[in-house]
């Protein structure tokens, strides 16, 4: 059955936006999803689950509510790794994009909440290499990867002072390095061939 990512993504938001403040948002939740698709190491989408509520947590108001998110999840599994699969094609176009930030999600005459739902995803990305050390193995210091590990970390903080001048001459640099395409050669690298 396909999947309308539209109402997907709009039921996730609103889930999320709904749990207690130490449960990641919809964003930050995306860029954990995408950190486990590209993973060298299989992280079971369960492993995933296990880590997004504190201890005791969720509350479900009955077994149809926990399924339904449980569904909800792994048709957003699937859709991420759609797009996954699509920015690491040899023929892969420049809106085929690993990271799920969509522009009509966001005001055209302010750029803060585009940078802010970025620098969430950068973190949920980054926190899966904190609760999934074993995983990504040598990843994180392979000298080949660091000006992509690098990039992601800009975002991550791109408030801290420089960041964004940062980002923008890698972005203008040649080659040039930005979010999507570092994402996307961290996925040619590492993720796993089924």
């Amino acid at each position: 059955e396909e999947i309308d990512i539209v109402e997907l993504r709009k039921n996730m938001m609103y889930w999320m936006s709904a749990e207690p403040p130490e449960v990641p948002r919809f964003y930050e939740l995306s860029g954990m999803v995408t950190a486990l698709q590209i993973c060298p190491v299989r992280v079971e989408p369960t492993q995933l689950l296990d880590i997004l509520w504190p201890p005791g947590g969720p509350y479900w108001s009955d077994d149809d509510e926990a399924a339904d998110f449980a569904r909800m999840m792994a048709d957003y599994w699937t859709y991420v790794g759609g797009l996954v699969e699509a920015a690491m094609a040899p023929d892969a176009l420049p809106e085929d994009l690993a990271v799920d930030l969509w522009p009509e999600d966001f005001p055209k005459e302010d750029p803060l909440p585009t940078a802010a739902a970025s620098k969430e995803w950068a973190m949920g990305f980054l926190r899966t290499t904190e609760l999934w050390p074993e995983a990504w193995a040598d990843a994180l210091t392979r000298p080949d990867l660091a000006e992509h590990w690098e990039v992601i970390g800009w975002w991550a903080a791109f408030e801290k002072p420089g960041n964004m001048d940062r980002i923008a001459d890698a972005a203008e640099g040649t080659p040039s390095r930005t979010f999507a395409q570092s994402i996307a050669a961290l996925a040619r690298t590492l993720r796993p061939t089924e």
